[in-house]
């Protein structure tokens, strides 16, 4: 077994959405012999997994596509839905969504969001990737 199933099924098994550290934990604790890092297991995520799993940037939190609620609460499924053998999916541009042209972005926000992203991944790539957007924003729109 590859290690985005073993990832799948450890996101499967859980009863509440986990943070990158504790897949990992649970990953060595099943199998002490894997020998993987935290970088590694991120990558693996962000590009193999992307497609099957919800990321909560509130509290950094991973979980299968479906399971739970926004709350982290697992979902009840409805009787006629029990016996249902696959679930449909729509593929969607993430660059496509809906506008609302009455709301401003602010530099600010957009900035923190880069902050915390670059944080979290903590790889060079991420860190020269950051920096090149904030300054990227700050000369088309000026900084606060």
């Amino acid at each position: 077994m590859n290690f985005p199933q073993k990832i799948i099924k450890v996101l499967e098994k859980s009863n509440k959405p986990l943070k990158s550290s504790q897949i990992l934990a649970l990953l060595k604790k099943a199998d002490p012999t894997i020998s993987i890092d935290k970088k590694t297991l991120n990558q693996i995520i962000w590009k193999d997994l992307r497609q099957k799993i919800n990321y909560n940037s509130t509290d950094f939190t991973i979980s299968i596509k479906g399971k739970f609620d926004e709350n982290g609460i697992t979902k009840k499924i409805p009787n006629e839905d029990r016996g249902a053998k696959s679930i449909h999916t729509i593929a969607t541009n993430p660059y496509e969504f809906p506008v609302d042209l009455k709301k401003e972005i602010n530099l600010v926000d957009v900035l923190k969001i880069v902050a915390e992203e670059k944080l979290r991944l903590g790889t060079h790539e991420a860190n020269l990737m950051a920096e090149n957007i904030t300054i990227r924003l700050k000369k088309k729109y000026g900084s606060k």
